[in-house]
């Protein structure tokens, strides 16, 4: 599933409430990633879609030591 979020097709009524909105929208997402470290496209949404939640599963886990560096 893709998703494509736009600030630009928002209308800008004021920047801070446009940032609002996509903060509380980001916060319902889910999220979860291949590998051991977060991907550029990944740490993307994050940081500028707010993303609220990311899911570690089995693939991104090496040791308990590990679970502290991709949520930096």
């Amino acid at each position: 599933m893709s998703l494509t979020l736009k600030r630009e097709s928002m209308p800008l009524d004021s920047g801070h409430q446009t940032n609002c909105v996509f903060r509380q929208i980001g916060q319902l997402f889910l999220i979860g990633f291949q590998g051991l470290t977060l991907s550029p496209e990944i740490r993307h949404l994050i940081e500028h879609y707010y993303i609220g939640n990311i899911i570690f599963a089995r693939r991104n886990i090496v040791g308990m030591a590990v679970i502290a560096v991709p949520s930096d």
